[in-house]
């Protein structure tokens, strides 16, 4: 059993009772980790951000067809490109698929 990472945005989806799709699910990790991004910049500056996906790569490892949450965190990065990783959990805590994704950051 993993534990969601440390210091990790959360989102969680209601029940699913039919697999999501590999699209669902990489949108789903997307998403958190624009929210991570998102909540780092605005720790550090009052200013309006894009934030940008440039890469995204997801490994599938079991099919997501329960109540899952995302967790997703900046594990690094600089002033315009910013680096991510991301996890979809069970309710039993194990890793449904991982998400590693490098976002650019543009002010508005």
């Amino acid at each position: 059993m993993n534990t969601p990472m440390p210091g990790a945005h959360m989102i969680t989806a209601p029940e699913a009772q039919t697999p999501l799709t590999r699209s669902a699910v990489m949108a789903w990790l997307d998403e958190a980790m624009t929210k991570a991004v998102g909540l780092s910049l605005h720790q550090r500056s009052a200013r309006d951000h894009v934030v940008v996906a440039v890469d995204l790569h997801i490994s599938f490892m079991r099919p997501v067809t329960a109540k899952s949450e995302a967790t997703a965190k900046v594990v690094g990065g600089g002033k315009t490109m910013v680096f991510c990783e991301a996890q979809l959990l069970d309710q039993q805590g194990d890793v449904l698929a991982q998400a590693l994704g490098t976002y650019r950051v543009q002010n508005q």
